[in-house]
């Protein structure tokens, strides 16, 4: 930057006349011209510092972070080997849940098979039971029947022989008294 601007006084003077004045103005202008640049290289070197503070923090993270890396890769490496052996478990699971399932269906199915025949044996036994009972009330009905028309029959006789038999009448006189 510098010599660009002493390059650019150099042009600057051997294009302007020389008189003083021009001079002094040149001159002033290029002095706060490198003040001016003397104030950004300052910051530039402020943050320059900064970066370099930054970039020896990271210097001294980056071991730490070699040591993690290596202990990642280590879990890593443990993970993959046993990584076959939760998959052939994963698998021997899953057979097993399969197979389970399987024969709880079955088991289930026979056991709805086995509570269909009890239900349908007793179903069997209850209307056996029902219809033999429906028979003796229908044979107890008769026997009441047939009682009752015997009952009927024998008051029937019984009121014949009742108008049947003739009370002899008897005339009462009146007795009268012997004076």
């Amino acid at each position: 930057m510098k010599r660009l601007s002493i390059i650019a006084l150099v042009m600057l003077t051997s294009c302007v006349p020389k008189q003083q004045s021009a001079n002094v103005n040149v001159n002033s202008h290029l002095e706060s011209r490198i003040e001016v640049l003397e104030l950004k290289q300052s910051e530039i070197l402020k943050e320059l510092k900064g970066i370099e503070e930054k970039l020896n923090k990271l210097k001294e993270e980056i071991p730490k972070l070699r040591v993690s890396i290596d202990n990642i890769r280590q879990d890593l490496s443990k993970v993959e080997e046993k990584f076959p052996l939760i998959e052939k478990s994963i698998k021997e699971t899953k057979s097993y849940a399969l197979k389970l399932n399987q024969n709880s269906e079955q088991n289930t199915e026979k056991k709805l098979l086995k509570l269909k025949e009890e239900i349908s044996l007793q179903f069997d036994s209850v209307s056996k039971e029902i219809s033999t009972i429906k028979k003796e009330i229908n044979a107890s009905k008769e026997d009441e029947r047939q009682k009752l028309k015997e009952l009927e029959e024998k008051i029937r006789e019984i009121e014949e022989r009742l108008s049947n038999l003739r009370i002899p009448s008897i005339k009462i006189e009146e007795v009268k008294p012997e004076k």
